[in-house]
């Protein structure tokens, strides 16, 4: 369980904290980025349960570091993964969350290449930083 908080902590996350603690490699925020990109790529699975959300950088580090995403079907993350994949990367409600993970968890498989290669053709720096160019060029003329 990788990140920072800044809420009060869900009773859920507490409970799940102490039952499975034997289990747990980490828990909260990694001041490091070597260290959470590590713990990225011996990922399988990421979650999001976000309500709030501008874009999913975390999502899509997780995703290029080789983690299967579930994530909520709303906010920006349709826009983060191909349309193709919605049916196994989104989920409607919290219901469909738990059978989704429960499936994934059962057969623990990574990201497919073709997600990790959408993300990183779609949103990788040298990408984005060549669109910015394009559109600071065309400013000028």
């Amino acid at each position: 369980m990788a990140g920072e908080n800044f809420r009060n902590e869900p009773a859920e996350f507490a409970i799940a904290r102490e039952r499975l603690a034997a289990e747990i490699v980490h828990w909260g925020y990694l001041p490091a980025y070597d260290a959470y990109a590590d713990l990225l790529r011996w990922s399988d699975l990421v979650i999001s349960t976000a309500d709030h959300e501008f874009f999913g950088v975390s999502i899509l580090e997780a995703v290029a570091a080789g983690a299967f995403p579930l994530l909520p079907r709303r906010l920006s993350y349709p826009e983060l993964i191909p349309a193709s994949l919605h049916p196994a990367c989104l989920y409607a409600d919290e219901d469909d969350l738990l059978a989704k993970a429960r499936t994934r968890l059962a057969a623990s498989r990574r990201a497919p290449p073709s997600l990790r290669r959408h993300v990183m053709e779609r949103f990788d720096w040298p990408t984005v930083a060549e669109r910015y160019d394009d559109l600071v060029d065309a400013l000028g003329d």
